[in-house]
């Protein structure tokens, strides 16, 4: 079974630092990204696949959000670039971090949708200052 973490990062607890330095070069950790504006127009699909994900996850409302869609897309589009040997990571701050613009503001709904598509086997970090 292939292991799933997601770091969500709480603002001002070295989140970037983490992401840039340690996860994206630690030997075993398959980084997978998560909603950073770079990520977008990405070259490499999993880094804009992960992008398409979390913003959906974070920003859709209850009514445009299809949880169906969603899963199945994690299935066909990133569950391939997932590792059976090494910790596959997510890291995204805005999992907790509520900036005023387009972040859907009820974590419960969030987190929802995580435990929805990853399924129950989901692993959440965080880091707390």
């Amino acid at each position: 079974m292939k292991r799933v973490l997601i770091h969500i990062g709480v603002g001002k607890t070295a989140t970037t630092l983490f992401q840039k330095y340690l996860f994206s070069k630690h030997k075993e950790i398959n980084y997978l990204g998560g909603v950073r504006y770079s990520n977008y127009k990405s070259e490499q699909p999993i880094l804009a696949d992960s992008f398409r994900l979390f913003r959906a996850i974070l920003t859709q409302d209850s009514c445009e959000f299809d949880t169906q869609h969603w899963r199945e897309f994690y299935v066909n589009k990133i569950f391939k670039y997932m590792s059976d040997e090494k910790l596959n990571l997510f890291s995204e701050e805005w999992l907790t971090y509520t900036p005023v613009l387009l972040v859907n503001k009820d974590r419960g709904i969030v987190a929802q949708r995580i435990f929805d598509i990853f399924g129950e086997n989901i692993k959440l970090l965080m880091f707390i200052r």
